[in-house]
C-alpha cells in the first residue's frame, strides 16, 4: 500500500510544472484569471480554499450560509462584490439537522431581500452519514448538473474520520482531499474551523485555530472573528496570499446577519482572565444606576472576562460596602453610594 502511495506522488510530481524564469509568459495575469476567476473581489478566487474561524457559538455556520446565499445570487458579502456565475453553490452540512438548516436558510435569504432563496443554492445534509470526503466527491460529482461554484463544508472537524486534528500530517491529508475537490470541480472551498480554547486576544490571528497549525496555513484566505469587548460584535481579521491585506474591521450580530460597524475600534478585543479589581467592580455598578445584585454583579464581570471565583467576588463587594464606597438596598441590591436613590 505504501509503495502504491509513493507511485501516486512520484506521477504527480513528474507532472508539477516545471518553468524557467525568463519563460513566464507576458499575458500571466489573463492566464490567472482564466483559470482562478475572482469570485468574491478582493477576497477569494475559484480554484482556492478558504476558512473562516472562531470561538463557540461566533455565528460561523450562519456566517457561511449568508457567504453561500451571497454567492449564489451574485450579491456583496461584508463589503465585497461577488460573481455571478449561474454555477451552484452546494453546502455541505455536516452538523444542523436538515429541517432546521432549511429554516435558517429561509431566515438568511429573506434578512438579504432576495425574496426567495436562489435555485443554484443547494443545502446537502450528511449530519450522521459518512465523513469521508473522497466518497463525499464521488458522489457529488455524480449529481452536480450544474457546476459548483463554491464548495461550502461546516464545519470540518466532521469530516476527520479517524484523523487527529492535532497532527500535521493527518491534517495535512485532510487538505489534500480539499485540494482534490478543488482541482476536479474548479470550485473553490470554504470550510469553517473552530478556535482554540483560551484568550484569543492574545494569540496571533493564525494561532487561534483549533489543531494542527495546517488548519489556518494551508487555505488561500483566513478568516477569523474574534470576541470584540463591544457586546454581540466581532473583529474580523483577514490573511489573503493571492490579494492586498485588508485592515481589519468589525462585525455586529444582528440575527441572522453580521453588519459591518466601521465606526468601532477593531482593536479592542473582549480579553479574558483578567484579575479581579475593586475598579472593575465600582464599574459595572456606575453603569447600572438601578442597583445590582451580587448574582448580578458577578454574571456582568464574567462577561467582561473577569475569572474569580463568586466566593472571591462576594467577599470583595462586602469589603466595598464596609469602606463605604457602595451600599446595599432594596432586593438585595448593591449601588453606588452616589446612585443609590
Amino acid at each position: 500500500m505504501i509503495e502504491d502511495v509513493k507511485k501516486i506522488d512520484a506521477q504527480a510530481i513528474k507532472l508539477a510544472p516545471w518553468t524557467r524564469a525568463d519563460e513566464i509568459p507576458h499575458d500571466l495575469s489573463k492566464k490567472i484569471m482564466q483559470r482562478y476567476p475572482v469570485l468574491i473581489d478582493g477576497l477569494l478566487h475559484r480554484g482556492t480554499k478558504m476558512v473562516l474561524g472562531g470561538g463557540s457559538k461566533s455565528y460561523k455556520t450562519w456566517t457561511l450560509l449568508n457567504l453561500a446565499a451571497s454567492v449564489a445570487s451574485g450579491t456583496p458579502w461584508f463589503g465585497h462584490d461577488t460573481v455571478d456565475t449561474g454555477l451552484d453553490v452546494i453546502f455541505l452540512n455536516f452538523e444542523v439537522p436538515h429541517e432546521f438548516f432549511l429554516d435558517r436558510c429561509q431566515h438568511v435569504c429573506n434578512a438579504m431581500g432576495l425574496g426567495e432563496a436562489p435555485s443554484n443554492l443547494v443545502i446537502w445534509s450528511l449530519r450522521g452519514q459518512t465523513s469521508d470526503l473522497g466518497v463525499v466527491l464521488d458522489a457529488m460529482k455524480k449529481r452536480m448538473e450544474n457546476g459548483c461554484a463554491l464548495l461550502v463544508i461546516d464545519p470540518i472537524y466532521k469530516a476527520l474520520g479517524g484523523r487527529n486534528e492535532n497532527s500535521a500530517g493527518d491534517i495535512g491529508l485532510l487538505m489534500n482531499e480539499v485540494e482534490a475537490i478543488v482541482e476536479q470541480t474548479g470550485a473553490a472551498v470554504a470550510f469553517g474551523a473552530h478556535y482554540s480554547k483560551g484568550n484569543q486576544a492574545e494569540k496571533d490571528p493564525l494561532d487561534r485555530i483549533s489543531g494542527s497549525g495546517v488548519f489556518a496555513r494551508d487555505p488561500d484566505t483566513i478568516m477569523g472573528l474574534t470576541a470584540h469587548e463591544e457586546e454581540n460584535c466581532y473583529t474580523v481579521h483577514t490573511i489573503l496570499r493571492n490579494f492586498p491585506a485588508i485592515m481589519p474591521y468589525v462585525i455586529e450580530w444582528d440575527f441572522p446577519l453580521f453588519e459591518r460597524k466601521n465606526e468601532l475600534d477593531a482593536r479592542r478585543l473582549k480579553r479574558f482572565g483578567q484579575k479581579l479589581s475593586d475598579g472593575m467592580i465600582l464599574k459595572v455598578l456606575e453603569a447600572n444606576s438601578e442597583g445590582l445584585t451580587s448574582v448580578r454583579i458577578i454574571e456582568e464581570l464574567s462577561n467582561k472576562g473577569c475569572e474569580a471565583s463568586e466566593g472571591t467576588i462576594k467577599n470583595r463587594i462586602s469589603l466595598l460596602k464596609r469602606q463605604g464606597k457602595i451600599q446595599s438596598g432594596g432586593n438585595k441590591r448593591y449601588f453606588l453610594n452616589h446612585c443609590k436613590n
